[in-house]
């Protein structure tokens, strides 16, 4: 489940619920009838759910494209952004 949610574990609530069946087989083979004998057979399925968190989508999307700019000038930061751009 890690690898699968690699990279966007904070933009997604998952879980996975294992969900138990149990349902009774008849031993052998043909027709029921009043001797026939049955088994508990269970079956386990599993069930994937996931939920946006619109918050951090949101705070993330606000930064999206967002890059720091850095230089050891002593040139003002309008003067910096001009150079490199």
């Amino acid at each position: 489940m890690q690898k699968a949610t690699q990279g966007v574990v904070e933009y997604l609530s998952v879980t996975l619920d294992e969900v138990n069946k149990t349902e009774r087989v008849q031993v052998g083979r043909g027709r029921p009838g009043p001797n026939t004998r049955y088994e508990e057979v269970e079956q386990v399925h599993y069930r994937v759910q996931w939920q946006r968190d619109e918050k951090a989508i949101a705070r993330a999307a606000r930064t999206d494209g967002l890059f720091p700019l850095t230089d050891n000038t002593d040139l003002p930061a309008v003067e910096v952004l001009r150079t490199d751009r």
